[in-house]
């Protein structure tokens, strides 16, 4: 009987001292997230390596965001390989929810909800947003199970994500870091035939290297370092621009947002890196692009602005 009552009162600390941990915010510095992507059509050893740095600050609709940039060394070791910057969004945090505002990926500036932390204990259940476009898209997930992870010497609770069926995705995510997907991929299973996995998160304080990967569709395991020593360029600005339709069939038109973002030159590539369209705007806030003749499937359409910044923006032709 005391075996068992001892039993019972280290299980009601255990809990207590669970639901009792202080929670983790999102960093408020720079801050850095470096995620491997898997094709699962690609060869072995093609793979995609993005790096999400949050650095600076910016203002919308009188609230405070931090800005986030993403590098992409697309197919590292190929003919293919190619390294690219851009203005991916702004995020913040208020209770316990994460929130994003990104054009680049959603079309619109619409805040989505990316992450809430708020779940409080097994069965809960999660409301976010995919970041897709068009209208925002509404997650349901429950949360299967939560413990925590020690990273520079504090626990961050982490919390296992089940479908709204309560079945297992494979997904968790960790206070003050998100997905092991990686940043902005919550949910991406839902949505992708690919795979994303985190492999490195670092502050000014702390690095966490992800050792625990899934590698969905990557056929051999990349050799990705964890170095953020490559600062983000400081002059990328907040340059947006709008292509509609998206998905299309026949004609896009590319609108920029402001008298700066002139287009000064088109490139479109294909999902394989195969320059298809090579066009000059003669520093354009608008262009119309013929696309009847491509082959369905995703497309990257790459525009030079008339000082040097180059934007990346995805499409898809069907």
């Amino acid at each position: 009987m005391k075996a068992f009552l001892l039993a019972l009162l280290v299980v009601l600390c255990t809990g207590y001292q669970t639901s009792a941990q202080q929670y983790v915010a999102f960093p408020d510095e720079t801050a850095s997230w470096k995620v491997i992507r898997c094709f699962y059509f690609f060869p072995e050893g093609w793979y995609d390596v993005h790096t999400f740095t949050m650095s600076g600050d910016t203002t919308t609709n009188g609230i405070s965001y931090k800005k986030i940039y993403e590098t992409v060394h697309h197919l590292p070791g190929t003919q293919y390989d190619t390294i690219y910057t851009h203005y991916f969004g702004a995020l913040r945090e208020e209770g316990k929810k994460i929130m994003m505002i990104s054009e680049w990926a959603t079309g619109d500036s619409a805040e989505r909800i990316l992450y809430d932390f708020s779940a409080q204990q097994t069965g809960d259940w999660i409301y976010t947003n995919l970041l897709t476009y068009g209208e925002p898209v509404t997650v349901k997930s429950r949360v299967g199970e939560i413990d925590s992870i020690e990273i520079g010497g504090v626990f961050h609770r982490r919390i296992y994500i089940d479908n709204a069926e309560g079945n297992a995705t494979g997904e968790s995510w960790v206070e003050g870091l998100g997905s092991v997907f990686g940043l902005i991929y919550s949910g991406f299973y839902l949505v992708t035939d690919n795979s994303y996995d985190l492999r490195c998160f670092s502050t000014e304080s702390v690095t966490f290297i992800n050792n625990d990967l899934n590698l969905g569709f990557c056929l051999s395991v990349p050799e990705v370092n964890c170095d953020f020593s490559t600062p983000v360029p400081g002059n990328c600005p907040e340059l947006s621009f709008s292509v509609f339709p998206n998905p299309a069939t026949g004609q896009l038109i590319l609108t920029g947002n402001h008298p700066a973002a002139q287009i000064h030159s088109l490139k479109m590539y294909s999902i394989t890196g195969q320059q298809v369209l090579d066009l000059i705007a003669a520093d354009e806030m608008t262009m119309q692009i013929d696309v009847s003749s491509f082959p369905r499937g995703m497309y990257f359409l790459n525009l030079a602005i008339g000082d040097g910044y180059q934007s990346i923006m995805p499409i898809v032709l069907q």
